[in-house]
């Protein structure tokens, strides 16, 4: 099967000059990186395509003097070409400190959500390609940090986290308090909310520090990544669980040391892959990929040498992995790192570059039908 790519091209190089580099005589002298020019600098903070392949939403980030913010904006162009439809104007993207939308589609195509502020809180709210008004489809009292669409539409699972006791709020007030930099933050927990107006069902236990999750194909369990306390080693104690929608008490899938995060089913709901530092605690451990069968076993991990993957996703197949990893150098003149996009075969460990060119590319996301690709790539990757 054929599959056709669409890139979403944003110029992000800041090129930084030694003052003993020596420049050729014919060449004009650079001129300084100003403050003026970073105004100008606009990013692609988020993309993704719908599962109708059909559309990519976008978000675009422009700094902003006037306003001491990142003002932030959502675009909807055909992935066949054309032009971009501006959406959802009346919602404030959330940019604190910078855009953190979190593009969704909803399973239909005709939606997209992403993570906007109400008030002083980061909520989902659901916007139509149609044009229509958008609506917030979550009040969580300490807002939502991640979301997730089930496969069937009819609920969305979110990451929240707990809210401070009266004892904590009282001490808040008292201007005199003192702030413990080593004290654990509040609860990670995992959500489901039917999106047919029904009360939110927190899943998970205190106990449980949520850092990702993805729901099964059949949309009846959801698997998560979780730590058994907050703090910065914490994401090196990850192990992974999966919990039914309606909740009980959640089975672990894979538990050793290490960092074990961000679980995704495959579609044929008989695997989950994830990124792991494969049982190494060590601060500077690559993250390789591997899949263990989703009721668990044995798990299996793909060795990338020294590049450290980020962002994946399943092909429709089940057969294989697309995945981003970034492998790089700080040697002047040499390329700060490349990180291209490419697909891991689950059956041999096979992995083939999928993306050629000499850009950084981030976020990909594929059509349902496997035939359309879409991702944001960066221009500019060279030490100075």
């Amino acid at each position: 099967m054929n599959t056709r790519i669409v890139s979403v091209l944003v110029s992000w190089a800041v090129l930084v000059f030694s003052s003993s580099a020596r420049i050729p005589a014919q060449q004009p002298a650079p001129q300084p990186f100003t403050l003026d020019d970073e105004m100008k600098m606009r990013a692609i903070v988020d993309v993704r395509i719908s599962p109708d392949g059909e559309r990519v939403a976008y978000v675009l980030s422009t700094p902003s003097l006037t306003k001491n913010e990142h003002e932030a904006a959502l675009f909807v162009l055909p992935s066949r070409g054309g032009a971009s439809t501006r959406l959802g104007d009346a919602v404030h993207i959330f940019n604190t400190p910078v855009p953190r939308p979190q593009l969704r589609w909803s399973p239909d195509s005709s939606t997209v959500s992403l993570v906007g502020l109400a008030g002083d809180r980061p909520q989902v709210f659901a916007i139509p390609i149609s044009g229509a008004a958008p609506r917030a489809l979550t009040s969580a009292p300490e807002g939502v940090f991640a979301h997730e669409w089930s496969p069937d539409g009819k609920s969305l699972a979110y990451l929240t986290r707990d809210g401070m006791t009266p004892d904590e709020v009282r001490r808040r007030q008292d201007k005199s308090f003192v702030i413990r930099a080593d004290a654990p933050d509040p609860a990670t927990r995992l959500v489901v909310q039917s999106l047919d107006g029904s009360a939110p069902r927190v899943l998970t236990a205190a106990a449980h520090y949520v850092d990702g999750f993805s729901w099964s194909p059949d949309s009846r369990e959801l698997a998560y990544s979780a730590a058994p306390r907050s703090g910065f080693s914490a994401p090196y104690e990850t192990r992974l669980y999966a919990i039914p929608v309606d909740g009980g008490t959640p089975r672990v899938i894979v538990d050793r040391p290490g960092i074990n995060n961000g679980p995704r089913y495959s579609p044929d709901g008989q695997w989950l892959a994830f990124t792991t530092t494969n049982g190494k605690t060590d601060i500077m451990a690559s993250r390789s990929l591997a899949v263990v069968p989703a009721r668990g076993g044995l798990v299996r991990t793909f060795g990338m040498d020294d590049a450290w993957v980020n962002e994946y996703m399943w092909a429709r197949d089940s057969k294989s992995i697309y995945f981003e990893a970034n492998d790089g150098t700080f040697s002047r003149g040499e390329h700060m790192f490349d990180q291209p996009i490419a697909r891991l075969w689950v059956a041999d460990g096979h992995a083939e570059r999928l993306v050629a060119g000499q850009t950084v590319d981030y976020a990909p996301t594929i059509s349902n039908d496997g035939r359309w690709f879409a991702y944001k790539a960066a221009e500019g990757r060279t030490v100075g």
